[in-house]
């Protein structure tokens, strides 16, 4: 049986760049198309590589769309790989791979460098250089739609709870929503760092997204019936295109977005990246060094800092002005934060609003549809009443079925109160 047909993309004689976002340097680019979805297999993808170029110790890759490389890429190595992909390609019909040619990542360093030598990179760099392209994919999982609401679901049961902190979540609160989540679903196999840790991160860059598009959107904007956003796509892409993961959120419904506000709105309403002590950017286990210090060391620390490097007394006008400035931007988050929670309140008004539309459009088609039946009814009765001619059987239809609460009257008779029924309703009309 034949499949959709798509088009594959390959890219090879290049190198993946690892210095800042990750890219693919060079090489060229061979399209293989209208291939049938239900033929692709990981050993038919080696077998096209291979025209072009690939060899033993060579990878694939594949990215998924509308994704940059350092979000969207993943390892094809089988296939159930393979699939994977095919679900993603089928969206737009092109399927993109890279082949990661064995051995170019440390050309690539020497040529930026500027070295232009042969010498080795040492040994603890060159691994690391080589897993960093699939260590970035350990983080990536395929959530599921049910997986995602009870992720929510506890996040937002931790509001009122001791977990939650003016700045964010305390410290181990990943590991305390892997053992709830285990509990229910046990099967998931979803741990704090990465698979938690990364789609909390997500899920809070999209809320951003969401919250901006609200009050800036142009050409397009947020249907809060629909939970989505909606308006015209080129417009929307062009402006998701300079937002990393904004472009999958078009058309595409955010079921659990209320929950997911009340859960982060706070937090991204002081500054959009306000942190808890459980959210540094280290693993749960590891000792937070590079962890963001709270406002009292910092003031400790300026004011050593001062004392050390000012001995003539200057120090006491630095705590000053540093006391001075932590003042005027926290009444700068306290007004962002209550203008928020007015247009929130704004939003659920509305919300209501067209709640009531939608019920008053609902019942009004629903009658609209009940009177083309009865009138479908009444048409059929009329054409098997005997006693009347064909032309009174036209001016019956005519006459009664533009009147809603005849119809169901007529329809209500008995067959011989129906025949004097339409008389009378026949000679009123006359006059």
């Amino acid at each position: 049986m034949e499949g959709d047909f798509i088009h594959i993309k390959i890219h090879h004689g290049g190198s993946f760049s690892m210095e800042g976002p990750l890219t693919y340097d060079g090489g060229e680019v061979s399209i293989f198309r209208d291939c049938d979805s239900e033929r692709i297999s990981y050993f038919r993808l080696v077998r096209m590589a291979k025209d072009v170029g690939f060899k033993d110790g060579d990878e694939l890759y594949y990215t998924i769309p509308e994704c940059s490389l350092d979000e969207g890429i993943d390892l094809l190595h089988d296939d159930n790989s393979v699939l994977k992909m095919l679900n993603f390609a089928k969206k737009n019909n092109l399927a993109e791979i890279y082949v990661k040619h064995k051995g170019h990542e440390s050309n690539l360093v020497n040529q930026r460098s500027g070295t232009g030598n042969k010498e080795k990179l040492p040994e603890e760099n060159t691994k690391s250089k080589r897993s960093k392209l699939t260590s970035k994919k350990r983080d990536k999982r395929t959530w599921t739609a049910e997986e995602e609401k009870l992720l929510i679901d506890i996040l937002h049961q931790m509001n009122d709870s001791s977990w939650k902190v003016d700045t964010g979540h305390k410290s181990g609160y990943l590991t305390y929503i892997e053992k709830e989540m285990a509990k229910v679903l046990p099967h998931a196999d979803l741990k704090a760092d990465p698979h938690i840790k990364s789609k909390v991160k997500i899920l809070k860059k999209q809320l951003s997204y969401v919250l901006e598009i609200m009050q800036n959107g142009s050409g397009f904007g947020w249907d809060d019936e629909m939970k989505m956003v909606v308006g015209d796509r080129d417009t929307y892409m062009g402006w998701a295109k300079s937002r990393e993961g904004a472009g999958p959120l078009y058309m595409k419904p955010m079921v659990n977005f209320d929950k997911l506000c009340e859960v982060y709105a706070s937090d991204l309403a002081q500054g959009g990246s306000a942190k808890g002590p459980g959210e540094q950017e280290v693993a749960e286990d590891e000792s937070p060094v590079h962890a963001e210090p709270t406002s009292e060391p910092n003031k400790k620390n300026v004011a050593q800092a001062q004392d050390n490097t000012n001995p003539s007394g200057s120090s006491r006008q630095g705590r000053k002005r540093t006391y001075l400035d932590d003042e005027a931007a926290e009444l700068g988050l306290v007004s962002v934060s209550n203008t928020l929670a007015k247009f929130l309140e704004a939003e659920q008004e509305n919300a209501k609003t067209m709640s009531g539309l939608q019920q008053a459009l609902f019942h009004e088609a629903e009658v609209h549809e009940q009177t083309s039946a009865n009138r479908t009814k009444l048409l059929d009765i009329l054409q098997n009443l005997e006693d009347l001619t064909d032309e009174e059987v036209v001016m019956a239809v005519r006459v009664i079925g533009r009147d809603a609460g005849q119809t169901e009257l007529f329809l209500k008779m008995r067959d011989k109160y129906q025949v004097v029924f339409v008389r009378q309703e026949l000679e009123a009309a006359k006059k």
